[in-house]
């Protein structure tokens, strides 16, 4: 029959295997904490603490330059004024393979520029 529409489905099962799931990031301390990080406000102003963010970057496959690189994989809401350090990533679903390194970069974000809070070499 020509005019016999066939609908066929399919179920796929994808296993993550041996990986691990980044659920939550806290962020402890660093450099400078609960001091000044924008000196246009006084003292006294919450404004002057960092308005934190993080990033992770990962390594995948670089088929232009061949093997791995780290290329750009989370960025983090900002949590201003220094806020909760917390973030709840269970809805995100970030899996690492163990076997391949991971960057962390923190940085307080200044309206598009950001300063680097780990005041260091860079991840």
């Amino acid at each position: 029959m020509e005019d016999e529409e066939v609908i066929k489905t399919m179920t796929v099962s994808i296993t993550r295997g041996n990986t691990i799931r980044i659920t939550s990031v806290k962020i402890i301390s660093f450099s400078n904490i609960n001091n000044t990080w924008d000196s246009e406000f006084s003292d006294s102003d919450t404004n002057r603490l960092a308005d934190v963010f993080f990033n992770l970057r990962k390594q995948k496959p670089d088929s232009k330059q061949g093997g791995l690189s780290f290329q750009n994989w989370f960025k983090s809401e900002v949590k201003e004024n220094q806020g909760d350090l917390t973030w709840d990533l269970s809805s995100k679903n970030l899996y690492l393979n163990p076997e391949f390194a991971l960057q962390f970069s923190m940085a307080d974000d200044d309206g598009g520029v950001a300063q680097d809070i780990m005041l260091g070499p860079l991840f």
